[in-house]
């Protein structure tokens, strides 16, 4: 069977006119050469070379076939050296989904530190709800998920960090003493609250029910910087996840503690057991645990 071992040899032979120049170029011996044209002459019936006492020229068909033979080599070390990049992240792509709270928050900073360190890796950063990341990375859509911890078997699971809900912004109705507030005393103070569907909705939901709580909700944003801006501009006080991590945008604006219940959710990064993390996933992925969790 021909393979590239005898494409090699071939186009050594041409190149240099000369079995043991050809077979040095190579790292081959004389004979190791000579054998590897003579089985593709033979394998085809054809004569590749004219051999005399002092020469080896290529025959027409021979030339025509070098023409062939070196394009097809040419793309297949090309192939090769691409596929070294890939090894040696010098180049390549990761696909993460991430809940909207974190892709406006804590995500741009830990992608451009990234990219400072593999400049030449592209993330593609897909920001959907909790149940949709899951679907795409199930789909295989996306190589990570960061977002709310799930429990599944199919699943591999690394817990970064955890945040919790906070109220942000100038309160109107309320003058609490200090910065917690019970939920059950939110009920006249204007809410922003994120729109239905989200997860960060499904929390809020599920504390006021708890609290037996009704809200007075004025604004129901599906973006979290849209949700930051109308609290800026005194429409209500919105209710958000927060965290001791740096990256939070809205540090300039009073928060407070949300207890009874008070709320918080563990962030972790996921991805399929069935699947093994390319490269460049693998290197996004440690690099965003040590971001958390560093050594």
């Amino acid at each position: 069977m021909i393979n590239v071992r005898h494409l090699r040899a071939f186009l050594a032979l041409v190149e240099h006119r000369h079995f043991t120049k050809a077979a040095n170029a190579i790292g081959l011996s004389q004979s190791a050469l000579s054998a590897l044209i003579q089985q593709m002459e033979t394998q085809y019936s054809i004569k590749l070379f004219d051999r005399s006492t002092r020469s080896v020229e290529p025959t027409a068909i021979g030339l025509e076939f070098y023409q062939v033979s070196r394009k097809f080599l040419e793309e297949f070390d090309e192939a090769l050296l691409s596929l070294s990049d890939y090894g040696k992240l010098k180049r390549g792509r990761v696909a993460i989904g991430v809940l909207p709270s974190l892709a406006a928050t804590i995500l741009p900073r830990i992608i451009s530190e990234f990219r400072e360190q593999y400049p030449s890796i592209l993330v593609n950063v897909i920001d959907a709800p909790g149940e949709e990341i899951t679907d795409l990375l199930r789909a295989k859509r996306i190589d990570l998920a960061l977002s709310r911890t799930l429990s599944s078997r199919d699943i591999d699971v690394t817990p970064l960090f955890h945040d919790r809900l906070v109220l942000v912004g100038n309160l109107q109705t309320l003058k609490p003493r200090g910065r917690t507030l019970a939920w059950e005393k939110l009920t006249d103070e204007p809410i922003i609250a994120m729109a239905s569907g989200t997860t960060i909705r499904s929390l809020i939901d599920s504390a006021s029910a708890e609290a037996s709580v009704r809200l007075n909700i004025v604004l129901s944003p599906r973006l979290i910087p849209t949700a930051i801006a109308f609290a800026r501009e005194g429409l209500g006080s919105a209710i958000l996840p927060s965290s001791e991590l740096p990256g939070y945008p809205f540090a300039d604006l009073p928060q407070y503690e949300l207890a009874d219940p008070s709320i918080r959710r563990e962030i972790a990064l996921m991805h399929l057991r069935s699947t093994e993390l390319t490269p460049p996933a693998q290197a996004f992925a440690s690099f965003m645990q040590n971001s958390f969790n560093p050594a």
